[in-house]
């Protein structure tokens, strides 16, 4: 029964170190987006983005030509994260797209 303990309580030493806190931020809107990306701190030493694709469906509003729109929208979206990863030159940048989401059929495009 001790081998079980002891095996037990390694196991949770372990899983303890190998939680990592993080900080959740919702950001629907390029606004809200915007104002995090501006205020986050060095103490964030990673930031993974997934919230693009939510940025490239408001900024489309003429869908039968959405292509002008889309890469203004990807160039201010990339232009916010290169500003903000060379002010934080320690913090590494990660950007995703979301699988199994709902999409426009230009998005797939």
């Amino acid at each position: 029964m001790t081998k079980l303990i002891k095996k037990i309580e390694k196991l949770v030493r372990i899983t303890k170190e190998a939680i990592r806190d993080y900080k959740l931020v919702k950001c629907t809107r390029t606004e809200t987006f915007d104002a995090h990306m501006t205020h986050l701190g060095e103490e964030c030493s990673m930031v993974l983005i997934s919230v693009i694709q939510n940025f490239i469906t408001d900024a489309v509003k003429n869908e039968a030509e959405p292509d002008a729109e889309i890469v203004h929208c990807l160039k201010t979206f990339m232009d916010l994260v290169e500003v903000t990863a060379t002010r934080l030159p320690a913090t590494k940048f990660g950007i995703v797209m979301p699988t199994g989401r709902p999409r426009h059929s230009w998005l797939n495009d």
